[in-house]
């Protein structure tokens, strides 16, 4: 029996064509799977999973060794040599495992939903962008409270019930700070300090109510998750036209901000006058007196300083 036919005696069948290969040109060199393996330096034991098929993707290295060895061209083995699928990638957030099963739901392919969606649900976040509200509620049939618990990105926890339950309803709705503040009127930061219980709202209770309306929500409940104002009971100065406006105010149960929208001026003004840093003229005083039911008693009244004059002077004029 020649050796030839000996190598190619009892061996397991080649499953692919280029197990084939690789034996075909083993035989015809008469060279055995250890040799081939010492000599292409490839493990004998991979090399023959090679020639079986039982693995079938070699890597570059591999390629040029056993090329060399059993005197064929590398694009011989090239072509044999199988693309690699790509590995099927699995969310690993809550929201991505929420989207595919929805997508799987409705019969639609990822290719189908990334192009519809603009988004992949292996790359989703556990948060997701305001952006992508909308465009998941229609591609996806969903309604806006089975995603608002995972839309934008929340750096405190409200510290009440009522800001808790803007926070929620805000985010059910797709509803960015910025974008409810629009709505309001106000500005982003004030609608945070809202849901983060750092602003109150007014006895008339005007901003609630928007709040509400735009919201969907029912005003009276909004009011009785409303915390209790609290006002420092601290003894305040009243010898001077600061304390005497802070004293006032806090008789009044009046926050600086809706002291500041009674006179129609900025809460920094107030806040800079109750401080004495801010001496205001007799109009604005007019307006305070009003807003806040009194008379201001006059040794407390300040002559508010003019350019290019010392107060003294104006004083003593």
């Amino acid at each position: 029996m020649s050796k030839t036919q000996q190598l190619g005696k009892n061996m397991s069948p080649s499953k692919t064509k280029l197990g084939k290969f690789l034996r075909k040109c083993r035989i015809k060199l008469g060279l055995r799977q250890v040799e081939v393996g010492r000599l292409s330096m490839v493990k004998q034991s991979d090399y023959s999973h090679f020639e079986t098929g039982r693995s079938k993707y070699l890597n570059p290295k591999q390629i040029k060794g056993l090329a060399k060895t059993l005197k064929c061209q590398e694009v011989e083995l090239e072509i044999l040599v199988p693309p690699k699928p790509k590995p099927k990638q699995e969310p690993t957030t809550e929201l991505g495992l929420l989207i595919r099963n929805r997508r799987e739901e409705l019969g639609l392919t990822i290719e189908t939903f990334a192009t519809q969606a603009k988004c992949l649900e292996t790359r989703i976040a556990e948060r997701m962008k305001y952006k992508l509200f909308e465009p998941l509620l229609r591609v996806l049939e969903l309604k806006p409270s089975d995603l608002g618990r995972f839309v934008g990105w929340t750096k405190n926890e409200s510290l009440t019930s009522l800001g808790q339950v803007i926070r929620s309803r805000r985010k059910e709705l797709g509803f960015s700070l910025a974008s409810l503040g629009q709505k309001l009127g106000i500005t982003r930061e004030r609608v945070r300090q809202i849901e983060n219980n750092r602003s109150s709202f007014s006895n008339k209770g005007n901003k609630l109510k928007k709040i509400a309306k735009i919201l969907n929500l029912n005003f009276s409940e909004l009011q009785a998750l409303q915390p209790a104002r609290r006002f420092k009971r601290g003894k305040i100065g009243t010898d001077t036209f600061g304390g005497f406006l802070t004293a006032r105010r806090v008789e009044l149960h009046l926050t600086q901000y809706e002291l500041a929208e009674r006179v129609g001026i900025s809460p920094n003004t107030i806040c800079a006058t109750e401080l004495g840093k801010f001496v205001p003229n007799s109009d604005m005083l007019g307006k305070m007196a009003t807003a806040l039911d009194c008379v201001i008693p006059s040794q407390l009244i300040l002559i508010p300083r003019k350019r290019g004059r010392p107060r003294k002077d104006l004083i003593n004029s």
